[in-house]
């Protein structure tokens, strides 16, 4: 009786133990006394196959399980890919700034031969010649690490990713319009990224095809009059 009394003080006064929350311990001495075992994983899959809803329940659970880890895989291989090519894209362009730096120098060195051209003498011809290889022999080797020269040639269809247009005027070569009257300034490619648009001057046709366009649009007011005249008198008539 003593034995019990003091079991029954120690379980009280335990600061983690409530004997109020478990059913199955005694109140006079706060033990478990069920001997009732913990049912088996048998026994759950039986009761899921007995119940429909819970069976139902599980294969929606499993369903959206897989769902999202089929998700979760797309998009590690999505982030997979973009890091790779973001690493790509850096090693390409990695010279970027190299290219911006040098590119007034390049730009200057054209200008400086093609005015030469101009100026200097058949005598001379020799000494531009020879400016012209070292120009373009340099180039050359700048295209060894993807450094290219966008020069279109006149008479080329103008193609504004490439092109700057400076301006407008009328083709003395005949060139159609939209097209590349004359280069003013190459411009700079680095693999397929443009680094300067090359300046050029665009053709607005020759003067006959100005003057077929211009005939065109008489011949087309003409016809929308008379257009006007048959729709005016077939009213008249009704």
């Amino acid at each position: 009786m003593d034995n019990k009394k003091e079991t029954e003080k120690d379980l009280k006064q335990s600061p983690n133990h409530d004997l109020s929350l478990d059913p199955n311990l005694d109140p006079n001495l706060g033990l478990n006394l069920s001997t009732e075992p913990e049912a088996p994983e048998s026994e759950t899959a039986e009761e899921s196959k007995e119940n429909p809803q819970l069976l139902e329940a599980l294969k929606k659970e499993n369903k959206e399980l897989k769902e999202q880890l089929v998700r979760s895989l797309a998009d590690y291989q999505n982030l997979t890919k973009r890091v790779q090519r973001e690493r790509k894209e850096l090693s390409l362009y990695a010279a970027e700034p190299v290219v911006r730096s040098i590119a007034p120098t390049l730009e200057n060195f054209y200008y400086a031969l093609s005015s030469a051209e101009k100026i200097l003498s058949e005598q001379k011809a020799e000494v531009l010649n020879s400016f012209q290889v070292i120009y373009h022999s340099f180039f050359k080797s700048l295209e060894q690490i993807g450094i290219l020269e966008i020069k279109p040639s006149p008479g080329e269809e103008f193609d504004p990713n490439l092109h700057e247009a400076i301006a407008s005027v009328k083709s003395e070569q005949e060139y159609p319009a939209n097209s590349i009257e004359q280069v003013l300034r190459p411009g700079i490619l680095l693999h397929k990224k443009v680094i300067k648009l090359a300046q050029v001057t665009v053709s607005k046709g020759s003067e006959k095809e100005e003057e077929e366009k211009e005939e065109e649009e008489k011949e087309k007011e003409r016809e929308e009059e008379r257009e006007k005249v048959e729709e005016i008198t077939n009213q008249d008539n009704k």
